[in-house]
């Protein structure tokens, strides 16, 4: 039953009338009539999938009757009373508690709700993950580059070595850098792998590409160390008008 404004327990609002007997006797035919339709469709009988069909709508007629949607709840609570009839009286979604530490508990959720609009939007979110990613993928990409930038020659085998040699500490940053929480020993690593790189480029590398990957990944290596210091930082507060003040 709908539509009646009463109090219900602690509550006052529109209530339910919740026949509890009933609406277990419900739940059986619902579920009855459930398994009577997957028997029907099992064999192939459609007259046996319509009983079952009919005995499910007699179920729904009877758990509207009995409330059996509002029976889910304990036998007691604030938002239940048992008549002497033993039907149960719940309190609807549109029910409002009523009493003082209700009342307190208003003030406290407005007064909260206030304080985070003066505190102006959300905090910005930090480059820290971003920086991460970027030394992963200069790291990997150091990693790979031995197999298509240097040439199987002395020289291009120092090169392989200075690659990989450096992949392997960039990467290791980068995974801590990834992980929860600060590392000032991971980002130290990669930037001074990546000052290390930049005058090996510029200066060891014997090929044009391999001097190009080695500097450009070197700066990369530094900039992405970097930016794993930005982290979340609380956006300005923005000031309270006259209107709000205490």
């Amino acid at each position: 039953m709908t539509g009646r404004e009463e109090k219900v327990g602690r509550y006052r609002g529109d209530a339910h009338r919740v026949r509890p007997t009933a609406s277990w006797a419900a739940l059986g035919v619902l579920v009855l009539g459930v398994v009577v339709v997957g028997v029907g469709v099992l064999v192939m009988s459609w007259p046996v999938a319509a009983a079952g069909a009919a005995v499910g709508v007699a179920g729904a007629a009877l758990a509207a009757w009995s409330g059996l949607l509002w029976n889910v709840h304990g036998a007691t609570g604030a938002s239940r009373t048992t008549r002497e009839d033993g039907t149960v009286e719940v309190a609807g979604t549109h029910a409002h508690l009523e009493d003082a530490a209700a009342q307190r508990h208003a003030a406290e959720v407005s007064r909260r709700a206030k304080h985070l609009e003066h505190q102006g939007p959300p905090r910005r979110p930090g480059l820290a993950r971003a920086g991460a990613a970027l030394v992963l993928a200069t790291g990997t990409w150091l990693a790979l580059s031995q197999w298509t930038l240097y040439a199987e020659t002395p020289e291009g085998r120092e090169g392989t070595w200075r690659a990989m040699g450096a992949a392997i500490v960039v990467l290791l940053a980068a995974l801590r850098l990834l992980a929860p929480g600060r590392s000032l020993p991971a980002v130290a690593a990669a930037v001074v792998v990546g000052l290390l790189l930049v005058p090996s480029g510029l200066l060891l590398a014997e090929t044009a590409r391999a001097a190009a990957s080695e500097t450009i990944s070197g700066i990369l290596t530094v900039l992405g160390a970097l930016l794993t210091l930005d982290r979340t930082t609380p956006a300005p507060t923005r000031p309270r008008d006259a209107a709000t003040r205490p």
